[in-house]
């Protein structure tokens, strides 16, 4: 066997263990449990896929809760909307001087 093939055998074989090595600990790792709170605005729906996507790789485990605290009507609509789509978040309802802070 030339050194190049033996060369490129052992990279094969280190790069194979490399991806077994981290699939068994993708296996392991226990998705951590978070209690998230948002607040609707403009950049709900950006956040909500964000945490969707953490929860759908098994990263994160949260359980997200929607602030409504001095919505206007038309961003109340957009959120109802979008947790109409998403049953898994909860929304909470808070007065505006809350959201303030």
């Amino acid at each position: 066997m030339d050194p190049l093939t033996a060369a490129l055998a052992f990279l094969a074989a280190v790069g194979l263990a490399a991806i077994g090595w981290l699939v068994f600990g993708w296996l392991l790792l226990p998705g951590a449990r978070v209690r998230v709170e948002l607040e609707a605005g403009p950049t709900l729906e950006r956040d909500l896929r964000g945490l969707r996507w953490l929860s759908a790789s098994g990263l994160l485990c949260p359980e997200i809760t929607v602030l409504s605290a001095g919505l206007l009507p038309a961003e109340r609509e957009a959120a109802l909307r979008l947790l109409a789509a998403w049953p898994e978040v909860s929304l909470r309802e808070e007065p505006p001087e809350r959201r303030a802070e």
